[in-house]
């Protein structure tokens, strides 16, 4: 147990302007014998910025994964750029960190031509792993997502009460930067071969509440898939 439990032994949390003022904080169960070290930061000179260098960037660049891959020594960069109202995903690798190369995957056509960096999604990538147990689809993405309430209807006929109730957002659905009644919260992924053209997963990794950055790695010491989810 690690978190707020009412007096119903039941795990809780904060929702709308109610509680968990009531609730108590819990401990039991947790990891001991952990040792922590600080090290000092290093901070660089200049913030780190990616130059615009072509049209399809002309509008900016922002990272959004990074990646050390130790197959090649590659620092990979799946980012977005934008350019005429735009928003595109694109593609960086760099041996240093600080010089990033723009390689010319063929993909995506930009002004008559397919000599750029662009890559191919169905939708908005998440948060970028490798998954060194999957041979077909190595390179993965999760991200916090929404489902209707008609794709509701059809995960639980599939699945019965394998989902958190809490994920039906109805208590805040009046709030812009939530959506509306219709909004059912999730987790999405995605995956690719070679990490340039992805494919979203038709369903939804969990049906659950989670808010802002979701992270998930493979260890292959637990041969399982291990998910950083903020509740």
């Amino acid at each position: 147990e690690f978190g707020w439990y009412d007096s119903h032994g039941e795990n809780v949390t904060v929702v709308g302007d109610s509680g968990p003022f009531e609730a108590d904080f819990h401990m039991e169960k947790c990891a001991y014998g952990i040792e922590i070290q600080s090290f000092p930061c290093l901070r660089s000179d200049e913030p780190f910025r990616i130059e615009p260098l072509y049209t399809w960037e002309e509008e900016g660049v922002c990272p959004r994964s990074i990646i050390h891959d130790t197959q090649n020594g590659l620092y990979k960069m799946w980012a977005t750029c934008q350019a005429r109202g735009k928003t595109l995903w694109c593609y960086l690798q760099s041996q240093d960190f600080i010089n990033w190369e723009r390689p010319r995957l063929g993909l995506v056509e930009f002004d008559g031509n397919k000599e750029n960096n662009l890559i191919l999604s169905d939708r908005p990538l998440g948060n970028i792993f490798y998954d060194p147990g999957d041979k077909d689809n190595p390179w993965k993405w999760i991200a916090e997502s929404t489902m209707t309430r008609e794709e509701l209807d059809a995960y639980r006929e599939k699945y019965g009460d394998e989902w958190d109730p809490k994920a039906d957002r109805r208590d805040v659905v009046t709030k812009t930067h939530v959506g509306d009644s219709n909004m059912i919260a999730c987790v999405r992924g995605g995956v690719s071969r070679d990490g340039f053209v992805w494919k979203t997963l038709e369903e939804p990794l969990v049906v659950e509440h989670s808010d802002t950055i979701v992270n998930a790695y493979y260890d292959e010491h637990l041969q399982k898939y291990v998910g950083y989810f903020r509740d």
